[in-house]
């Protein structure tokens, strides 16, 4: 539950709160900012229901892919940055709770590029490779070094979850030339 709140709440408010606090810098609250403000309020009341429907699940309103590439297409508009998306042709056909875990390290990794990275694009591939399905997130930013490869509720997390489903997490980076970061899980019916 703790990780549903986290991607599904966490990530969407604090986006809301990094869109207060440059309306506040800008000295007036435009009709842009506003909009933006009120898109990543939809998001998170989206979002809010998600994580009900995980708690309680009814029927899902949408894919969860669909819903991180809408995340992701929002979040990065509000950062300026350009989403490049390459969704393998049969990822509609994933079983629906692997489908959640890689829409949560997209939505986690777009999250993180938008607080800290200063990029202008971000590439988010999804293959598959025999047994496995593959989620790549890699921007053109700042990157990240020491301490910052680990740190953070978000990244300890996906790593815990793709170890628990067979796969691997890892987070490459150099200072000035961008992140990627890549989990892998194997699908089938045992994870």
């Amino acid at each position: 539950m703790a990780r549903q709140l986290h991607d599904g709440l966490g990530q969407p408010l604090t986006s809301l709160l990094m869109e207060v606090d440059r309306a506040r810098g800008e000295g007036t609250a435009s009709p842009e900012v506003l909009d933006r403000i009120e898109s990543l309020a939809r998001a998170a009341l989206r979002n809010a229901r998600q994580v009900v429907l995980a708690i309680s699940p009814t029927e899902d309103e949408r894919a969860p892919l669909d819903a991180a590439r809408d995340y992701s297409e929002t979040t990065l508009a509000l950062g300026g940055c350009e989403l490049v998306w390459e969704g393998m042709p049969d990822f509609h056909d994933l079983p629906l709770e692997t489908a959640r875990h890689l829409a949560a390290v997209i939505r986690e990794s777009v999250t993180n590029i938008v607080r800290h990275a200063a990029a202008q694009t971000i590439h988010v591939r999804l293959l598959r490779e025999g047994n496995r399905v593959v989620v790549t997130v890699e921007d053109d930013g700042v990157g990240l070094v020491g301490p910052g490869l680990d740190a953070g509720y978000g990244l300890r997390a996906n790593r815990q979850l793709a170890e628990a489903l067979g796969g691997s997490f890892t987070v490459q980076s150099r200072v000035g030339g961008g992140t990627m970061v890549r989990f892998d899980a194997v699908v089938g019916d045992d994870h």
